[in-house]
């Protein structure tokens, strides 16, 4: 995956799949951090926003979570 994300930095798909990693690792800052740039670069993108919500809503911020749902 490093090596990809070297490749192509801005690649939102592989950034994607790293926050997924990130997020099933028990690591939901860091996920949020790879959310957050891909928001800036395509904020409709749809996956990004449930995954978004779901972080937000296993870390108890349920009103965050709501807008991202």
């Amino acid at each position: 995956m490093d090596y990809a994300t070297f490749q192509y930095p801005e690649s939102t798909d592989l950034m994607f799949m790293d926050a997924e990693i990130n997020f099933e690792t028990n690591k939901p800052l860091k996920a949020l951090e790879l959310l957050n740039r891909i928001e800036h670069v395509d904020p409709e993108h749809p996956d990004m926003l449930f995954l978004k919500g779901e972080i937000y809503s296993v870390t108890h911020n349920h009103k965050r979570a709501i807008k991202y749902f």
